[in-house]
């Protein structure tokens, strides 16, 4: 979930909540534990727009955010295998990163090539509320409104990513990497409304993209599903 660090140490230090799973646990993870009194809860989760994200991730791993790329991997820390992958990956990227001084053009071009999807696409629906980022505070509000709990303050914000200036639409400079962008973001973004900028030449994806989108996030979603 996207700002869940804000929203979780809020709803702990305020609200009298309890941490249960690890940061970025699936809603599986979470009903295979659950009581059943559990499962009937009210759930929210967090939306993105993609192309901020990717922006917000290069920058986690450019500034190492937290320590958290540069610790050698322990098995022992990483629990169930799907962290374990993620956390491979997460080493991959950061290494690539700092070893080349990739920008975030290098990054881009390297690692988003085939259509985007995550494991909203596969969870989401199964919510009773999402909340977008780029309105974080003003949802939480609308969270804490539907369950009858007066608001204690508005949210501060958490876990900033350092580095990051500006709009992330400027990071998507020139019409090639606009063009990669659509074609790697449309099928999600039309998903969840999300607009590219009017004054991009590029606001559809190839047919090419477009036919890989399914494929690739029914591949994804047996991940998302199956691996523990």
């Amino acid at each position: 979930m996207t700002g869940s660090t804000a929203i979780a140490r809020e709803l702990m230090e305020h609200y009298d909540g309890q941490k249960i799973l690890a940061k970025h646990a699936s809603p599986k993870d979470f009903w295979r534990i659950a009581t059943e009194e559990e499962k009937k809860y009210f759930m929210f989760s967090g939306l993105r727009n993609p192309l901020d994200e990717a922006v917000s991730r290069y920058y986690k791993y450019k500034t190492d955010h937290n320590q958290k790329f540069s610790r050698p991997l322990k098995k022992k820390k990483l629990g169930k295998f799907r962290r374990r992958l993620n956390r491979i990956r997460d080493k991959a990227r950061y290494n690539f990163i700092i070893n080349k001084e990739a920008s975030f053009q290098q990054y881009f071009k390297r690692y988003y090539a085939l259509p985007y999807s995550n494991w909203s696409m596969v969870w989401h629906h199964k919510m009773d509320y999402i909340v977008r980022f780029d309105q974080l505070n003003e949802d939480f509000q609308q969270v804490l409104k539907r369950l009858d709990i007066k608001s204690v303050r508005d949210l501060p914000k958490k876990n900033k990513t350092s580095g990051k200036d500006g709009s992330f639409w400027e990071y998507y400079k020139g019409d090639a990497m606009q063009r990669r962008a659509v074609n790697v973001f449309s099928g999600f973004m039309e998903k969840w409304d999300f607009r590219f900028p009017s004054d991009w030449k590029y606001k559809e994806a190839s047919s090419l993209s477009k036919s890989l989108f399914p494929i690739v996030h029914g591949i994804r979603k047996l991940y998302w599903k199956t691996l523990r």
